[in-house]
């Protein structure tokens, strides 16, 4: 091969060369200038919600069909890890009355393996219309299995909950893998279940803790540990604080205005106040009847329940009244709760005389 030759076939290659180093660059170019004028999150955006999921750009629900939406991604096994562990927020009230067909609602989360341990930040708003049928079925609630999630500032208004073992109008199981907590929410309507029954949360498991929240909910359960607020506190450090409940509470044993049964050395109800006109049993052969706790292993400070409290009718077994709160006629005074029970009047609550 001639020197020419050579020479030309030298120049093809390095033109070639030239040609896709030009490309690359410019193509380079062409992603950097598109990433500096579209924010990243407008690139990756969720195509299910709003926002980002973190702390400090939720996910945001606006309607019955996002809360569903995250219902059905947390219950799934190809979503659960991805949409179990990220933060939410609502943007306004939500109607769930579109939900109530066959067995009504499904609770976000399930059971331990497709649990929610997210932040879910209701923002002060409630949801209406919650409606559940299903009294085969364990967890049930707006949150069906909570592991170390947290759930706050959310109200539930005339809910109709009927389940199996572990009911209430917020979450049916609450356990803790790092500071589970239900704070800042309130429940009304009506409960009913079998097993661990409350206002709020029916099980309240390890290290889980229900703060500054109420329920004016009747709640029923067939069997046992029946509370107004939670139905069982069973666990190592397992906390009820600042919380009160207005319902009528009826259970078979261990039956408690504020919760069912504290069943923990290191579990504790502080600062609880039971409202309910009465606490009732099912049958005459009941028993642990409590004005505050069914019954009582752990820690049960500073709690109260209203003196004109009566049992039901069916029970021979007088209110069990060790560990179970003192009688107060105070509880329409603001300083019985700003002093007396030590809430916080100015951020949390509001009185009036």
């Amino acid at each position: 091969m001639s020197t020419d030759s050579n020479l030309q076939n030298n120049y093809d290659a390095s033109r070639q060369n030239y040609s896709r180093t030009l490309l690359l660059s410019l193509l380079t170019f062409t992603l950097l200038a598109f990433f500096s004028l579209v924010p990243v999150a407008s690139v990756f955006a969720d195509s299910n919600f709003a926002g980002e999921g973190n702390e400090a750009s939720p996910f945001l629900i606006s309607d019955a069909e996002g809360l569903a939406k995250l219902a059905q991604l947390v219950n799934a096994s190809g979503t659960n890890a991805t949409y179990k562990v990220k933060h939410y927020k609502l943007t306004s009230d939500i109607d769930l009355s579109g939900y109530q067909a066959d067995v009504g609602w499904a609770p976000i989360g399930t059971n331990v393996t497709y649990n929610f341990s997210g932040t879910f930040d209701g923002d002060y708003h409630k949801i209406t219309g919650l409606v559940i049928k299903n009294a085969s079925t364990n967890n049930q609630g707006v949150f069906g299995y909570l592991n170390g999630g947290v759930v706050k500032n959310l109200g539930v208004e005339n809910a109709d909950v009927e389940g199996k073992e572990n009911v209430g109008g917020i979450a049916g199981y609450a356990v803790a893998v790092a500071n589970a907590s239900i704070t800042n929410c309130y429940t009304s309507g009506v409960i009913s279940g079998t097993y661990a029954v409350g206002g709020i949360v029916g099980y309240v498991a390890t290290n889980s803790s229900v703060r500054n929240c109420y329920s004016t909910s009747n709640v029923t359960g067939t069997t046992s540990n029946v509370g107004g607020v939670v139905g069982l506190l069973p666990s190592t450090g397992g906390i009820i604080e600042n919380c009160f409940s207005q319902g009528v509470v009826i259970g078979n044993s261990y039956v408690g205005g504020v919760v069912g049964r504290i069943y923990h050395a290191s579990a504790s109800v502080t600062n609880c106040v039971a409202l309910n006109p009465s606490v009732s049993a099912m049958s005459a052969s009941t028993y642990y009847l409590g004005h505050v706790s069914g019954g009582t292993t752990g820690t049960l400070t500073n709690s109260y329940y209203r003196s004109d409290m009566v049992k039901g009718e069916e029970s021979n077994n007088d209110f069990n009244n060790s560990k179970d709160g003192t009688s107060t006629e105070q509880t329409g005074t603001a300083s019985f709760w700003t002093g007396t029970v030590n809430w916080d009047g100015d951020t949390i609550w509001s009185f009036k005389d």
